[in-house]
């Protein structure tokens, strides 16, 4: 994997800490203005470059190379600029941070897969995003230690036709104080008569027990899919074979 950073000072570390975490331990290029970001960069061993203006970035043919860009810039519109600057490359997915939610569309019209508000909880928000497939488990409370939410980005599963109807069922039976939203990749609801699809939302929010036991038979569901599609794949494979 390789991950493309356009940061600034103010989210250095949650993020440079997040995409660390990451195994196996993507190529990672970072662009910044700022000299903390180079030094954190280069502590982490990452690859960095003075970032002087948007026409450097559409002068970056690598970036065709690159599967995620991560812009964190401290203004709207530095972000957007970039995104115009990168866009022409492909990359698959463009994280990006909003900070006046007036602005949201406008990053939609430019190419951002995913926006993710300033004042939410940034830690949370970026690792799900590039850790898909996995729950992401925080207590965003200090104040309420025992509330927990879950996050899980939809990729690979997407394929299993899993019906948001039975995940809502498994937390009816095992999460009396647990609650399901499930949203799309650009925040809108999603139908509980909807299946998932690829970048989808699942969020428990509730008391960490019955959360965590939720979570914990939501993720059997989820395999009993994964089987079935298994033994699906096998058979049509042998059928090829055979004729």
């Amino acid at each position: 994997m390789k991950v493309f950073i356009a940061l600034s000072k103010k989210y250095v570390r949650p993020i440079l800490s997040v995409v660390y975490m990451l195994k196996p331990k993507p190529k990672v290029t970072v662009v910044s203005d700022d000299e903390e970001v180079e030094v954190l960069s280069k502590y982490y061993g990452y690859e960095f470059k003075q970032f002087n203006n948007v026409e450097q970035l559409a002068a970056m043919q690598e970036l065709r190379e690159y599967d995620i860009a991560i812009l964190a810039m401290d203004e709207d519109s530095k972000n957007v600029s970039i995104i115009k600057a990168v866009k022409q490359y492909s990359i698959p997915i463009i994280v990006t941070i909003l900070h006046n939610s007036n602005n949201r569309e406008i990053f939609i019209s430019e190419g951002a897969t995913y926006i993710i508000n300033a004042d939410e909880f940034l830690y949370s928000n970026i690792h799900a995003l590039i850790h898909p497939d996995t729950w992401v488990v925080s207590a965003p409370f200090s104040a309420l230690p025992k509330l927990e939410i879950a996050v899980y980005r939809v990729l690979r599963r997407a394929l299993f036709n899993i019906p948001i109807s039975e995940i809502l069922e498994k937390v009816k039976e095992y999460g009396s104080d647990v609650t399901l939203y499930c949203f799309n990749r650009f925040g809108n609801k999603v139908s509980e008569n909807s299946i998932l699809s690829t970048g989808d939302y699942i969020v428990l929010i509730g008391v960490a027990e019955s959360l965590e036991k939720t979570v914990r038979e939501v993720e059997k569901l989820f395999r009993k899919y994964e089987e079935v599609y298994a033994r699906r794949y096998l058979e049509t494979i042998r059928l090829k074979e055979y004729g």
